[in-house]
């Protein structure tokens, strides 16, 4: 119980300190937020009620500590851009992008999950047919997501004519339709993140086979299928599970790119408009929204990362 109070604890904690440099960054970037929302052509009159009126006029820490109040109640303050509640400009994009990293985290799961296992069954590492698989894992690995994106696009959407680019299907219309076509943004993001968790997990399965009770397995009888699956994967998994979380940040990084090529109306999308355009609420709200995600992942990592070696709660590494 220790071990969990202690994880929660520093969660909120992150997410405190993450929340104040979130809100000061803004505070310290040149320009004037003012301006840019009336234009250059205000008189100081405007732009002393505008100033007024966002509350710019008061103290920073004053400010901070409401705005962190209210962020707590979901309320992050109100659209320069749009003129609208950021919470209700983030409850039509989030279901998006959210939709759109967990198929993209499925398939990944899916797709590199056996190829790994697959990978480190191979009877002779460093042979020609494990270099060969390396290497094209290494290919597809530094790939970039929007390149990739675009070929598929290319190659599906515009010569084979499997889905219609750019054609975004709302899930408020038709969920099925919408389902299909985030299929190949999400396919865009797995395929360079699943030959990075192929790679790993194969190195850890390899770790795993040369440890001391993988030969004491062997010796009792037990065959390579029962020693993979009854033994070395669940001690190589540990390390995978820690690498997963961080795959999950390069998701959210990845899909806010990939957005922007399928023209999916995400947060992604929303949060570059918002930069170009200074609308510092609702960055500061998605900033806020993908940490509180990464951070929740990684404190689901812990959980499972202690399951799978009870060890850890006790201190032990």
């Amino acid at each position: 119980m220790k071990f969990y109070l202690k994880k929660i604890f520093t969660l909120i904690i992150t997410l405190f300190i993450i929340s104040g440099i979130t809100f000061f960054v803004f505070e310290i970037i040149p320009g004037d937020r003012v301006l840019n929302v009336l234009g250059t052509d205000a008189t100081p009159e405007m732009v002393e009620a505008m100033r007024e009126e966002l509350g710019l006029n008061r103290p920073v820490t004053v400010r901070y500590a409401d705005w962190l109040k209210d962020a707590v109640k979901g309320d992050f303050g109100t659209s320069y851009n749009y003129s609208v509640e950021v919470s209700s400009l983030l409850k039509d994009k989030l279901p998006v992008t959210l939709t759109l990293a967990a198929m993209s985290l499925i398939l990944i799961i899916f797709i590199s999950f056996p190829l790994g296992i697959l990978w480190a069954s191979v009877k002779k590492p460093g042979g020609r047919k494990d270099t060969i698989v390396g290497i094209l894992s290494q290919i597809i690995m530094s790939i970039p997501s929007f390149f990739l994106g675009i070929i598929i696009i290319w190659v599906l959407g515009i010569i084979l004519k499997v889905f219609a680019p750019g054609g975004y299907i709302s899930y408020s219309k038709d969920m099925t339709g919408f389902i299909k076509y985030m299929f190949f943004p999400a396919v865009t993001i797995a395929i360079s993140k699943s030959a990075q968790v192929v790679r790993f997990l194969r190195n850890s399965l390899i770790k795993e086979k040369k440890a001391d009770y993988v030969r004491t397995a062997y010796s009792k009888g037990a065959t390579p299928k029962k020693v993979m699956y009854g033994h070395v994967l669940r001690n190589g998994m540990i390390p995978v599970v820690t690498f997963l979380g961080t795959i999950v940040a390069d998701v959210m990084a990845g899909s806010i790119v990939v957005e922007q090529v399928y023209s999916v109306p995400g947060i992604g999308r929303l949060l570059i408009t918002s930069i170009s355009t200074r609308d510092f609420p609702v960055v500061q709200a998605i900033i806020l929204y993908i940490v509180f995600i990464i951070i929740i992942v990684n404190f689901v990592v812990d959980m499972l990362y202690q399951l799978l070696d009870p060890r850890i709660s006790q201190g032990h590494r």
